[in-house]
C-alpha cells in the first residue's frame, strides 16, 4: 500500500511460483511511495527485465536507514576487502 511505512527485512508482500510462496522483504526501512503496476499481470518482467522495468516498489529511505547506507568509494573498499 502506499504511505505504508516499512522496517528493514519487513514482509511488504508475496510472490507465487508454481511449487512455493515467497515473502517479500524490505531491504531498507522507510517509506512506500510507489508500487509497479505492471508487475502483478505480467510477471514475467522480474525475468526479463529485472533491473530496469521488474522494480517492485520504491521506498522513500527513513534518515536513519540512509545514514547507514554506503557510498560508492565505501562500497567498493568494502568489497576489496571480502576478495
Amino acid at each position: 500500500e502506499l504511505g505504508r511505512v516499512v522496517d528493514a527485512g519487513e514482509t511488504f508482500g508475496e510472490i507465487e511460483s508454481v511449487k512455493a510462496v515467497s515473502d517479500l522483504n524490505s531491504p531498507v526501512a522507510g517509506e512506500i511511495v510507489e508500487v509497479n503496476p505492471e508487475i502483478e499481470d505480467h510477471l514475467e518482467i522480474l525475468s526479463d527485465d529485472p533491473w530496469d522495468r521488474g522494480w517492485l516498489i520504491r521506498i522513500k529511505v527513513s534518515n536513519e536507514a540512509g545514514s547507514k547506507l554506503l557510498d560508492v568509494s565505501a562500497y567498493e573498499e568494502l568489497i576489496a576487502e571480502k576478495e
